[in-house]
């Protein structure tokens, strides 16, 4: 802002120095001359004539504001102080000077490699090759192979298991369950080496070790829980819908292996366990959904796992000669046959030179003597893979677990359907042979071959070859449960429960229809009317109007009755004609085989015969109770309600004649 300016909008107040000297610096620093000052004087007159007291106050403050900021400007535009330019010089002298002397040390130990012998090499040197020199990193002493410094190699092995719970995290974290347990297997190789004193190299003792490294008395338990982290992850993979994948399958059981040193048998049974609790748990989310639909899927998903389970033992449990990849190709470089599970331990560079050098670069980086330690390792995993090689199981121990899974999961369905209410969104038999067309359309799409029908592909041929017979799934593993909900099923639809609700509500009805036609004529029910009940009465008069009256409320009562007799009975020969239609399609089609659907007609259709005489015997025994309540009742509603009961039992008999003979029989 101009000076000029300025003191036209804001006119200073008049002898303010320290005003005038800020103006000043604004203006660059020039002094006012004796004109300028008279001039300033008599507008800061003029200004205290226009403004009021505080707004004199603000425009001062305002104007101070600006004259500091122009002259943080001006100063910061001048470059700084002279201070500032000092220590600015000082530390570029210093640069200069530190510059100087890292080039000196690095040409003299560029002087001092070069004059080392040419076989040596540093520690830090190439892992793939045995140091023939070592280089002290303080004294610069040269040690000659053999003579290393044992707190050197102790403490890299001391750091490698400080390092330790970084890598198996991440190999976890990468879902890497292999790495993450061979890692670990490392690691406790190397700390129980340190604990022993073991090594060629020499290691000094425990006690030493302890004193100079007081941390690594914490290693052990670190990695006792390690063992149990890899553990409970690996079961985690085999119970998941991706361990049906035999290369993550085989590397959740190898880690299972590898930390808690399971024998053969003890894998194949684990992996068998972890598949079950997958089917358990599949089952529970569909009983706990409560509808028809989440059912079926479960049902499906259950019974598809249960082949492609069978299916994963076959490919992970029995030995394939030179297959390398567990894919039956024969690419493979190994002289014993291995199933696939125990093959990832020892992996497809077993004993050569290149697993030892990849064992070094990866496993024991780091460490003082990579090779050692390496070559160690193999030896101690070779010997853990021969022995489940020797003891892996056979064909026929490996189709017994699958046996016994598949007896088992048999059972868990069955519970699911009894306990958990599986089934218990399926009211009707049509209902249920809908469901199990919803299982099998569920199952074609999963991949199921229709549910467990013999089918043409390599993995029903597997599966064949395996347990000796085509697996069919549904018959395995759902028919006992569902021809137990189907029995249920009959039994509620054919015990007339609605039937016998009716006959009650239509006895309730006639009591109240039967006492308000026989308010008048209590003597009517039969006929009569009260003028014919005289000895002198001839039977040939004429009937009174009494007497019409009353005959026109007995034939109203009599069709009445004989009408809802008819619709109970009509109800009844409805029922068993639907309940026999639903039986025969529950019997007709479905996921079943051939054979065990004519096991199932036959079981439906004699439980259907039994239940039918069942209920109708009920049905009978019921009106009976009917008829002797009414017998204790001497009012004219009683034997009204005795009429309907007796022109049910025979509208029944008559009505419902042809689906009594069809169901009943033989």
């Amino acid at each position: 802002m101009d000076p000029e300016q300025l003191l036209r909008e804001f006119p200073p107040k008049p002898k303010d120095e320290a005003y005038l000297r800020a103006l000043a610096e604004a203006s660059g620093g020039r002094a006012l001359t004796d004109e300028e000052r008279a001039t300033n004087e008599k507008n800061a007159d003029a200004l205290f004539e226009t403004y009021k007291v505080a707004e004199v106050r603000e425009i001062e403050k305002k104007t101070r504001l600006e004259a500091a900021e122009k002259a943080r400007e001006l100063k910061k535009l001048r470059g700084g102080s002279y201070l500032d330019a000092i220590a600015t010089a000082d530390a570029i002298e210093a640069i200069e000077r530190h510059a100087r002397s890292a080039v000196e040390k690095l040409g003299e130990l560029n002087k001092m490699l070069q004059d080392l012998p040419d076989p040596a090499v540093t520690t830090r040197g190439d892992s793939s090759s045995e140091p023939a020199f070592k280089v002290d990193e303080i004294t610069g002493e040269i040690f000659v192979e053999g003579e290393e410094d044992l707190e050197y190699a102790t403490g890299s092995r001391v750091k490698f298991l400080v390092d330790t719970p970084e890598k198996i995290w991440g190999s976890l974290e990468e879902g890497d369950l292999l790495g993450a347990a061979e890692r670990f297997l490392a690691a406790s190789d190397v700390y129980s080496a340190l604990e022993r004193g073991e090594g060629d190299d020499g290691v000094m003792s425990w006690a030493d070790v302890l004193k100079m490294f007081p941390l690594v008395k914490q290693q052990g338990p670190l990695l006792d829980s390690f063992r149990a982290q890899i553990a409970r992850r690996a079961r985690e993979e085999l119970r998941a819908k991706s361990a049906l994948d035999a290369s993550r399958a085989s590397s959740a059981v190898a880690a299972c292996v590898l930390v808690e040193d399971l024998s053969a048998a003890e894998a194949l049974a684990l992996a068998m366990q972890s598949r079950r609790a997958h089917a358990r748990a599949i089952l529970r989310r569909g009983a706990e959904g409560k509808t028809r639909g989440k059912a079926a899927n479960a049902l499906a998903r259950t019974l598809l796992d249960a082949r492609r389970t069978t299916l994963l033992a076959s490919r992970c449990f029995l030995p394939r000669v030179g297959d390398g990849d567990g894919d039956g190709d024969g690419d493979g470089d190994f002289s014993v046959s291995v199933p696939r599970a125990f093959r990832d331990i020892v992996g497809t560079s077993s004993g050569s030179e290149e697993g030892t050098r990849r064992e070094m670069d990866t496993s024991f980086a780091g460490v003082a003597v990579p090779k050692r330690e390496a070559e160690r390792r193999r030896a101690r995993v070779e010997a853990r893979a021969t022995a489940l090689a020797t003891r892996a199981p056979s064909r026929r121990d490996v189709a017994a677990a699958c046996e016994a899974y598949l007896t088992g999961v048999a059972e868990d369905v069955a519970r699911a359907v009894e306990s958990r209410g599986l089934l218990n969104s399926v009211r009707s038999l049509g209902e249920l042979a809908a469901f199990e067309k919803d299982v099998t359309r569920r199952m074609e799409r999963g991949g199921g071959g229709g549910g467990g029908k013999p089918g043409a592909s390599d993995e029903d041929l597997a599966v064949s070859d395996l347990l000796g017979t085509a697996l069919d799934a549904w018959g395995a593993l759902a028919e006992k449960p569902f021809v137990q909900r189907a029995r249920a099923l009959l039994r509620d639809a054919l015990s007339h429960a609605p039937t016998r609700a009716a006959i009650d509500a239509a006895l309730k009805a006639t009591t109240t229809t039967a006492a308000a036609a026989a308010a008048a004529r209590p003597a009517a029910l039969w006929g009569k009317g009260a003028v014919a009940t005289t000895d002198d009465a001839s039977p040939d008069a004429p009937c009174t109007p009494g007497r019409e009256t009353a005959s026109s409320s007995v034939s109203s009562s009599s069709s009445i009755s004989a009408i809802v007799a008819r619709g109970i009975a009509l109800e009844v020969a409805t029922t068993l004609a639907e309940t026999r239609r639903e039986a025969s399609a529950l019997t007709a089609g479905g996921s079943s085989s051939a054979s065990s659907r004519e096991d199932r007609a036959a079981a439906v259709e004699e439980y259907a015969h039994h239940e039918a005489h069942a209920g109708m015997a009920s049905l009978a025994s019921f009106l009976r109770s009917k008829i002797a309540e009414e017998k204790e009742d001497a009012t004219a509603t009683a034997t009204e309600r005795a009429l309907l009961i007796g022109q049910t039992a025979h509208a029944i008999a008559t009505d419902a004649a042809p689906e009594l003979a069809t169901m009943l029989a033989p």
